[in-house]
């Protein structure tokens, strides 16, 4: 009997025991809470933010990418390799579809499409109600090229605009 009332009269082991116990049902309780709401912990930084996207890719890829296809652009001497320019416009075009951006703009013929697919989709096919009618090649390419700019400055100054830093 005197180890039990040793034990009894022992204040650091009821305040350990507490301690241990109070701790156990929080844990407890925190999984519980977590299966009932169908929810999971996330570890920090195995994320993505949605603000970090362009569709379902990494906006700093996308800046790379269309950085990238301007300076193929940029390269292109028609005259020289008629064919690398048709290599370009092909590769633009996938791009952009392979974005995956909101389809907000209808095409005459019913489909839905990303405004960058139908910008591109118009100059290639030189339609006039866009002011795209009887152009070159070159100036295709050219009008290629401004819209892979543009998209390039939006996402830019997205990017710069969600660091905090003030655009020049």
């Amino acid at each position: 009997m005197e180890f039990r009332s040793k034990i009894e009269r022992n204040i650091a082991f009821w305040t350990a025991m507490m301690l241990i116990i109070g701790f156990s049902s929080g844990i407890g309780a925190y999984i519980a809470l977590l299966e009932i709401t169908n929810q999971e912990t996330v570890i920090k930084d195995s994320y993505v933010k949605k603000s970090e996207l362009v569709g379902g890719v990494l906006r700093t890829e996308v800046i790379r990418e269309l950085e990238h296809l301007i300076e193929i652009g940029e390269s292109i001497d028609i005259k020289k390799d008629p064919e690398k320019a048709g290599k370009f416009f092909a590769r633009t075009r996938a791009f952009l579809v392979g974005l995956d951006l909101p389809k907000s703009a209808e095409y005459p013929d019913g489909d839905f499409m990303s405004e960058p697919v139908l910008d591109h989709k118009m100059i290639m096919m030189q339609n006039h109600w866009y002011g795209h009618e009887d152009i070159t090649m070159s100036e295709q390419v050219a009008r290629i090229l401004g819209l892979l700019q543009g998209l390039k400055s939006s996402y830019s100054a997205r990017d710069v605009s969600a660091r905090g830093i003030d655009s020049p």
